[in-house]
């Protein structure tokens, strides 16, 4: 009977049968949101601090180099060709490249320059150092986390070089230093009125709260005045714009819109995503650090599970590659270096990884590169990995049942692999799936689980070692 009324009502008002059915659809999906998520977590999302992104941000964990080298004094009378200002030298990468720096980031470019703090201090502390003549000087300079932002932010507005990372470098004296590695800007000073028009750009973000100067002098300090601006604007040759290498000016205003702004766009663009009134509408398929939007996923209570199965399995990510197929905004990536992964490089489609590339600088990591391909199982990765792949991680998470198993799996040299499956695969359908994963490439099973974090159904996920 019921289908008999059911198609009468889809011939005879088709109008009032599709309103019905996105109806009945749409209630099903808020219940299993509000026994999913719960209400406080819903209500979250409309009564959380501004201030969050405060507290979390950057989200990178920061790294530590230990030279044999004496002290910062004799690293420089080793290496001479370097530029020297008020609070840092600065090493261009020929003179990395002969000296011990050039493995500092080991997965990333091969092509860097690196910026050191002459005076001594982790990455806690203030760019400059303490003002005697002036106490509250230290007060307002912002520290090496609030500069890693700053540097984000100015290279996903294009107007300041990519930062790669900043680390801490200990000497044998036990002396510690901040280097900041970062792209190198080839170019010349900038034409005077472009450097009119950079300035000016920069008074609009102020303006807009976004950033904030803290230069005593204003912009009548010589840091701003064109052309030269003090060495610190930089006609870029490559892009053929302006960059503003020298940053320290600089400290973050109304950080959270930006970064809400950020992470709207780039749900906008992610190939994943829900619609529901209980979380605002249309909502993020995982969570952005430093924000209350809440989202379907979760990375950080993802990876709580991940990391319990990781110390079963007694593996550390720890300077460690990975490899994220199926990378989406990047958010599972972040989790990695937020533990201390030496690199990550993701894969997803080509529409959502510039937005994943702006995702991923806006919450502070800087140690990563993006691919955008179509996945397959016939597709290649080893020819967009240019770093030693031997002994990487492979993270395969909730995509092998979009493109099934990359063959060349088969062929890149990984310890292991951090696996998830899909909502409604039972424990028997996943076992099947990684017997699929053996005919590819021999592994076994170190240790396994179940995830449901957020607004998603229980998961099979589990540590899989190759064999050697």
């Amino acid at each position: 009977m019921y289908t008999i009324i059911k198609k009468y009502f889809k011939t005879h008002f088709p109008d009032f049968f599709i309103r019905a059915r996105n109806f009945k659809d749409q209630t099903k999906i808020e219940i299993n949101t509000l026994k999913q998520v719960g209400i406080l977590r819903i209500l979250k999302q409309f009564i959380g601090s501004k201030k969050k992104w405060k507290i979390e941000l950057p989200l990178q964990k920061s790294l530590r180099l230990k030279l044999d080298i004496e002290s910062l004094e004799v690293f420089c009378k080793q290496i001479k060709n370097f530029k020297e200002g008020g609070h840092t030298y600065y090493f261009p990468p020929h003179s990395v490249e002969i000296s011990s720096l050039k493995d500092i980031i080991p997965y990333g470019p091969r092509k860097f320059g690196a910026k050191i703090i002459k005076h001594k201090g982790g990455i806690d502390k203030s760019f400059v150092a303490p003002n005697k003549a002036c106490k509250s000087y230290e007060l307002f300079s912002p520290s090496h986390k609030d500069l890693l932002l700053v540097h984000n932010l100015f290279f996903n507005l294009k107007m300041g070089p990519r930062l790669y990372d900043i680390e801490e470098i200990q000497f044998q004296n036990g002396d510690i230093h901040v280097a900041y590695i970062m792209e190198h800007i080839d170019g010349k000073i900038a034409a005077q009125a472009k450097c009119e028009n950079f300035i000016q750009d920069i008074k609009k973000l102020e303006a807009e709260n976004l950033i904030k100067l803290i230069n005593w002098n204003g912009y009548e300090d010589m840091d701003f005045v064109c052309p030269e601006c003090n060495g610190n604007l930089i006609y870029d040759s490559h892009s053929k714009s302006p960059k503003y290498v020298d940053l320290q000016n600089f400290s973050l205003g109304n950080y959270y819109n930006y970064l809400k702004k950020i992470a709207l766009e780039a749900s906008e663009a992610s190939h994943f995503g829900q619609k529901s009134y209980l979380m605002g509408g249309k909502y993020l398929y995982q969570e952005i650090p430093g924000l209350n939007l809440t989202a379907k996923r979760s990375p950080s209570e993802r990876f709580k599970v991940l990391k319990k199965l990781l110390i079963e399995s007694n593996i550390t990510l720890e300077n460690k590659f990975i490899i994220d197929v199926g990378c989406n905004l990047g958010l599972m990536g972040a989790q990695y270096l937020k533990e201390g992964a030496a690199w990550l490089h993701g894969f997803d489609f080509p529409q959502v990884v510039p937005y994943a590339e702006k995702v991923l600088l806006s919450i502070g990591c800087t140690r990563f590169s993006l691919t955008g391909i179509k996945l397959s199982k016939e597709v290649s990765l080893k020819k967009h990995l240019s770093m030693q792949l031997k002994g990487c991680v492979i993270s395969y998470l909730a995509i092998r049942g979009h493109i099934g198993w990359i063959e060349e799996l088969s062929d890149i040299p990984w310890e292991f692999m951090i696996y998830e499956g899909h909502e409604n695969e039972d424990l028997e359908m996943n076992k099947n799936f990684l017997k699929e994963l053996n005919k590819i490439k021999p592994c076994h099973v170190l240790t396994d689980g179940w995830i449901s974090d957020a607004n998603s159904a229980p998961r099979y996920i589990a540590i899989l070692k190759a064999k050697q």
